[in-house]
């Protein structure tokens, strides 16, 4: 019995569909192309709304949008340089 069972999860596992990466379509960016506009909320230090902001305000000045969470390691080591890069380019920035 378990040498049948052992034969089925084998077959089971060679008859499986394979992924194959390469087929995946990754998005290129849109180099020369306007970003669509779009709102999205400012937050304070305390995680309360402050404003909104707009992306076509910021027209002709360099943007950074970046996404992290407290809990997230990678997050969490790129924010001295987030930190630096707005002391230094703080007065160009949106």
């Amino acid at each position: 019995m378990p040498f049948i069972l052992l034969l089925g999860a084998g077959w089971i596992w060679i008859s499986r569909p394979s992924i194959d990466a390469s087929s995946f379509d990754t998005p290129r960016p849109a180099l020369h192309y306007p970003a669509p506009d779009f709102t999205l909320p400012r937050f304070n230090t305390a995680g309360e709304t402050e404003d909104n902001f707009v992306l076509s305000t910021a027209k002709g000045r360099p943007v950074v949008l970046n996404f992290w969470a407290t809990w997230c390691g990678p997050c969490r080591r790129e924010f001295p340089a987030l930190q630096a890069a707005a002391a230094r380019y703080g007065g160009c920035t949106a």
